[in-house]
Order: structure tokens, then sequence, then C-alpha cells
């Protein structure tokens, strides 16, 4: 992925930029809010639409002026219209117009095109002309659209020319935050610009303090004031949770064994624990314990959906334990919500196996998974490995095959590849 420098900030580099929009009718109530947003801010976004003096020419270009003069941090000049959530509507030409102007004989640091504008693609074009970065965005306040529809956006952000690509939707339950974080860590590693992804209010609050892992360069946040839009949160309250998190990454390092049921992580985990000397902890069979019944009766008398949301609860008391290899279930990833929660922990390790393998290994044990009941065959086994694959991949930052290799080798690399010593008796993990 490509970075964007401006005022020798690395947007995409790092951890997310915290951007805090300033607002103010005159000049000076502009400058006002600037000087309260400095200290806690990495970007400044001046919302242009709360300018009375916008329609002057001469006004706008001396607010222009004036900012950069007083700011050594990036500003990001944005005319939100009333339909994205702005405080005054605009004709589409004179959203152009003004647009256009502020590129041609303002300077700006960088620019926000909203794309579902008329002049959009102009716009993008001149600002690419006066080789000044922009953002492209896509503002929805009433609802999240359809995957497809916001991957087709983001797309089209990014073939026009954006420097940035940005999505703010409204989430109106959990499986709208779901479906954009998924989208995110599908993009993290495909998209040639920097993306930022926001759901916005309280149910969305994890695509904020979870930029980092979800793969987002950037995050909106208040100088302490109203925000902007719903679930914006105090800019140094946001920057201690998503430090804390990039910490707890480094520090703590659980490393998260993952794949098909029969790739080994149970043994793997087993190995690796007695090679580094980290405590194991096998997921399963904690939620077993917590429940106090078995995996099938868990699934037959609750329900797999109640099973996941157990999971996930588990995987968030593990925020604050030490270092431990885990033993993932087979379907932890299939929640994107986990995957953020365990980058923001430690290592994710992929373990792979054929469906030949898989099929050999769990002969023994097929009673007691759930997911092939009516279909235990090579078949079965490859079918179902076929819808994971795509969940897997996303989650997964090492992936090691265990086809035809010793587990002592593969515990070997793993404990290799993530930085952790494997001879127990050498603490300095």
């Amino acid at each position: 992925m490509k970075t964007v420098s401006i005022k020798k900030t690395e947007i995409g580099l790092g951890l997310p930029k915290i951007t805090v929009p300033v607002c103010g009718e005159t000049q000076q109530d502009m400058l006002l809010a600037a000087r309260s947003a400095l200290r806690k801010a990495d970007i400044l976004e001046i919302r242009l639409d709360t300018f009375a003096g916008l329609r002057e020419r001469s006004a706008l270009r001396d607010l222009v002026r004036t900012l950069r003069e007083y700011s050594n941090i990036p500003l990001l000049y944005t005319l939100r219209t009333a339909a994205e959530g702005g405080r005054r509507a605009f004709a589409e030409n004179e959203y152009e117009d003004i647009l256009l102007y502020l590129l041609k004989e303002c300077q700006p640091d960088f620019v926000d095109v909203e794309i579902r504008r008329v002049a959009a693609l102009r716009i993008l074009a001149e600002a690419e002309h006066q080789k000044i970065p922009t953002i492209a965005s896509f503002h929805d306040f009433q609802s999240t659209p359809k995957t497809q529809e916001l991957l087709y956006c983001i797309r089209q952000m990014e073939d026009a020319g954006a420097s940035i690509a940005k999505i703010a939707v409204m989430p109106e339950n959990a499986e709208d935050v779901e479906r954009l974080l998924s989208l995110g860590l599908s993009l993290r590693d495909s998209l040639r610009i920097p993306m930022v992804l926001i759901s916005m209010g309280k149910l969305g609050a994890i695509t904020r303090f979870g930029a980092e892992q979800l793969g987002s360069a950037m995050t909106f946040a208040t100088a302490g004031g109203p925000g902007t839009a719903p679930g914006q949160m105090d800019a140094d309250a946001l920057r201690e949770v998503i430090q804390k998190r990039h910490d707890g990454a480094l520090r703590k390092g659980h490393i998260f064994l993952t794949g098909f049921m029969g790739t080994g992580k149970t043994t793997v985990a087993k190995e690796l624990s007695s090679r580094t000397g980290l405590p194991l902890f096998e997921m399963d069979r904690e939620i077993e314990a917590k429940e106090g019944r078995s995996i099938p009766r868990i699934f037959g008398e609750s329900g797999e959906a109640y099973f996941r949301s157990v999971e996930s609860e588990l995987l968030e008391e593990l925020f604050d334990e030490q270092r431990q290899i885990v033993s993932c279930g087979g379907g932890t990833v299939l929640r994107a919500s986990n995957v953020v929660q365990m980058r923001a922990m430690g290592h994710v390790v992929l373990l792979t196996a054929s469906p030949e393998t898989v099929y050999k290994r769990l002969r023994k044990s097929a009673g007691s998974r759930p997911l092939l009941n009516g279909r235990f065959s090579v078949e079965g086994v490859e079918t179902l490995m076929r819808e994971r694959e795509k969940y897997y991949t996303r989650a997964a930052e090492i992936v090691v095959d265990t086809d035809g290799r010793k587990v002592r080798d593969i515990a070997f690399e793993i404990s290799t590849r993530v930085g952790c010593t494997d001879d127990k008796r050498d603490r300095r993990y």
C-alpha cells in the first residue's frame, strides 16, 4: 500500500492519524478552534461548510493563508453538504466552483471530495493536476449499503486517482459493523492507496479504536466539544486506547493458532507451549469449562450464533492476560471483529493442511464435530474448507503448512517467525 506524505506526516504508515474537525463561523472562530485542537491532533480537518464567509473568494483565500501560517500539521479542507452531515446545502455547481477555486488559487495541504458529487471526477483531476493530495469520501448517515456497493465505491475512488479512500456509514445492527470490518480486512493488503473505514455511532466504536488492526490510516475525533459525526470520541482518550492496543500487541504478543479443524492447532499449541514455556490456552476447552457442557451440546441446545458470542467474549478476556499460546476454534476467524481483536493482542498464525490430511486426522473424532455432521468425507471437508478459506486468509499474518511435517519442525518455524525463543529456559521474551 502506498502512503501519502503531507508536512512530514506519513498517512498510511505507523499508527492511524487522529484527525480533529475544526469548525467556526468566522476566521477568528476557526483560529480559536484550531488552537484548542492542535495539541490533540495529527491532522486538522477544516470544515468549510461551517465558515460563513465561504462564498466570498477573498475571505476563503485569507482563511487558508492564515491557517497555513498558523499550523505546522496537515490541514484537510472539507466542504460537507447537508446530505453528508454538513451545516449548509450547496448546489452542485456551487460545490464544484468552491473546491476548484480552493485547488487553483489557495494551495491547500489536501482536500476532501465527496465521490457522489456530479463534479467529483473533475475536481479529483484538477487536484492531481495541481499535485494536491485528496481524500475521496462516501458518507451514508442512514444505513450501511451492501458490501458490493461499498467495494465498488472504494475501487472507484482508487481508479479516479484519489490519494486516500474514505467510507463512513451508519450501522443498523452489529451485522452491519461486521460487514464493514470484513471489507476492511479483505482490502488492507490489496488496495493501492490508504483507506479510512468508519462505522458511526456506538455500534461502530471498534472501527475507531481498532483502526490500526482494521487497516484504517486515519480516524476522526473531537477536541473535547461536540463531534461532527455520531460516535466521535475525545482525541486524547482515543489516542490512549489506540496506543494501548498497539503496545499490547507488541508487549503481550499472544500467539493465536487458527485454521480449519484437523490442521493441528491443539497438537502444535502444546509443542509450542512446551518449547517456549508459555501457558497454553485452548479456546474450545475453556468454553466447555465455562458453559459446563460440550461443544456439540452447545451447538445443539443454543445454536452456533450463541457459541460464537461466547467465543468473542473469551477473546476479550485475553486482552489483559500475559502472553500465551492460544489454540483457537476452527470458526473463530469467521467474525471480523475477532480478527481485529486478535491483531491487537499478538500474532495470528494460520495452519493449513490438505482435505485428505484433515479427513484422516478427524476420523476418530468425527462425532464431536457438529459442522461435519452428515457430510464427513474428503469432499465434505473440502467444501467446508473452501467456504472458510477467505476468512482464514484475511486473518492470517503468518501461514504454515502442516502436511507431512513433524510437529517440532512446525513449532520451530512458528517460534522463529514470531520472534519467540524456542528455548523455554530463555525468558527474555
